[in-house]
């Protein structure tokens, strides 16, 4: 059974049913075609169809998202939270990246970036590689921002270096522990092995002892 609300509808001036549906439409993003399952409210008062109440752009969001799937493109959120990472506006990320106002923040509310603009930012996510950007660009920050930025990405390169020598001591910790594993394992299988040879030297030496005792008792019988 279909998702039934009750809201107001400014159209009709009252209160009005709406069934959820959702509809396999073609869909065309920067000349690339896809096929996609589209979310609506249909009126049950004449089957006029709505966008999504909560979010009117959530279709248009899906649409995109495939795109970025399709050319490996960092979405929307991902983008914020690299900007974010450094503490800093719209407008001096930007700046660093030679990126205008209005482009970064178009493409943070959902707008599909290009592979070059793409490329920058990814190459900013490095904390190492973001503070040359950072100096290349120092004219086009103030000072007072240029220190925070540039204090910021020494702090997070502190902890990536922090971070990467205790991966770094954990994997020596697990290779020495494994090598220990091995010795013992390796002891143990060359014991068992002389155990086993010994053993069978030992039953060849008795049987030798036996077969040659087998000629004198029936010399001595004689």
């Amino acid at each position: 059974m279909n998702k039934i609300i009750e809201r107001f509808s400014s159209e009709t001036g009252k209160n009005e049913k709406f069934e959820y549906i959702e509809i396999e439409e073609q869909t065309t993003v920067k000349g690339d075609n896809f096929l996609v399952s589209h979310e609506y409210y249909r009126r049950l008062s004449d089957g006029e169809l709505f966008e999504p109440f909560e979010n009117p752009d959530k279709n248009l969001e899906k649409d995109y998202n495939l795109y970025r799937e399709k050319y490996n493109l960092l979405s929307s959120e991902a983008v914020k939270k690299i900007r974010n990472k450094y503490n800093m506006t719209i407008r001096d990320y930007g700046a660093v990246l030679g990126i205008s106002y209005s482009n970064l923040s178009s493409i943070e509310n959902g707008s599909i970036q290009s592979k070059y603009i793409d490329s920058l930012i990814r190459l900013s996510e490095d904390p190492s590689a973001f503070k040359k950007l950072v100096e290349s660009r120092k004219n086009d920050l103030t000072d007072e921002n240029y220190l925070r930025i540039t204090d910021t990405i020494d702090k997070l390169s502190t902890f990536s270096i922090r971070k990467t020598d205790k991966m770094i001591m954990v994997i020596i910790d697990y290779n020495i522990a494994a090598e220990h594993v091995i010795v013992r394992v390796t002891d143990k299988l060359n014991y068992k092995a002389k155990k086993i040879s010994d053993e069978g030297d030992k039953q060849w030496t008795e049987s030798a002892i036996i077969s040659s005792k087998q000629p004198l008792k029936m010399l001595t019988s004689k």
